[in-house]
């Protein structure tokens, strides 16, 4: 079980194609103990462990953030946790601060060349970035980029994937943008330039994750991505299928409950319920867990069933459902 956990609106950033609005100076919720304890009674209750992923805003500027890795560590047991960093306030005290409290991973994103990056997160953070993941790599801790795949920096994945193999990055994985602002809009990709893309990971896979010059795995699990393992032949492979609301669950600084911080549908609030009864009583998440057979569209697709309907969130930003078509799937069926 995942919990996607935003600690914090607080970030020094302010990236145009962010799913976040508000970039408050405060904590909405500063009682971070008292929310991990709802954590915890859930994990007990359903007798799974959880791996958190914490994040903001930017979580590293939470005044609170290392006590509560120290209080998350007291539960080894049923919890980890990794970061999701912008990778600007990473330095050598924090990296030890990390080690000490067993992160299993830190992801920072890095969305294109120098040029596109900066254009996108501001002046001197690629660097910034590069800084952060050198560190990480001599502390030892594990690395994951993410890139986020948009009209206009779709084909800085290839400079990307050769950052992260010259850095020793572990892990490069990529999806694509969701417009929950409607100036994004316009700067989601079509159905070709979705095909091209995944042509141009799985170019850059072939060359890095080879035996011999494997230095940063580049992963293609994410909706739709299979077409392209398939299409080369490639045997070993699970098509991706949503997991929002079943294995994965999102808190916002306000305790607000989402299936996924890209589907914004709001699941509850845990100011007036547990996290057991939100997970087991939700409307929407009942839905996603229980939903079976094919999306609206996806009726005469022969991967119909396999995917799921491709990305869930795409589908309810463009569409208004999450059970409809991905808009930017790009398979044909043969005739």
């Amino acid at each position: 079980m995942i919990i996607q956990w935003h600690i914090t609106n607080e970030c020094n950033l302010s990236c145009p194609n962010c799913y976040q609005n508000n970039y408050s100076s405060y904590t909405v919720w500063p009682d971070l103990i008292l929310i991990l304890k709802y954590i915890v009674d859930f994990a007990k209750k359903i007798k799974t462990k959880i791996h958190l992923n914490i994040t903001g805003g930017e979580p590293f500027l939470h005044p609170n953030f290392f006590n509560l890795l120290e209080q998350i560590a007291l539960y080894k047991k049923i919890l980890c946790f990794g970061i999701l960093s912008n990778g600007t306030s990473i330095n050598s005290e924090v990296v030890c601060n990390l080690k000490k409290y067993n992160c299993c991973f830190v992801q920072i994103s890095i969305d294109g060349n120098e040029k596109t990056h900066n254009e996108l997160r501001g002046n001197g953070v690629y660097k910034k970035n590069i800084e952060s993941l050198k560190l990480l790599k001599k502390f030892s801790i594990t690395s994951m980029v993410s890139f986020t795949a948009a009209k206009k920096n779709h084909t800085d994945f290839s400079h990307v994937a050769e950052l992260c193999a010259s850095l020793k990055v572990d892990y490069l994985w990529a999806d694509r943008l969701i417009p929950l602002r409607s100036s994004s809009i316009s700067e989601i990709m079509n159905t070709e330039e979705t095909e091209c893309f995944f042509e141009t990971m799985y170019a850059a896979r072939q060359k890095f994750n080879s035996f011999f010059l494997r230095k940063t795995t580049i992963k293609m699990h994410r909706a739709l991505q299979f077409l392209i393992l398939k299409k080369y032949g490639v045997k070993k492979f699970n098509p991706y299928i949503c997991s929002a609301g079943k294995s994965l669950i999102t808190i916002l600084p306000d305790l607000t409950v989402l299936p996924c911080r890209r589907m914004p549908v709001i699941a509850g609030n845990l100011k007036n319920e547990t996290l057991e009864e939100i997970y087991n009583n939700s409307e929407i998440l009942i839905k996603l867990r229980g939903f079976q057979g094919f999306s609206e569209g996806c009726e005469q697709c022969e991967h119909g069933l396999i995917c799921g309907g491709g990305l869930k969130c795409l589908s309810y930003a463009i569409n208004g459902s999450p059970f409809k078509t991905d808009p930017q799937c790009f398979f044909k069926k043969k005739s």
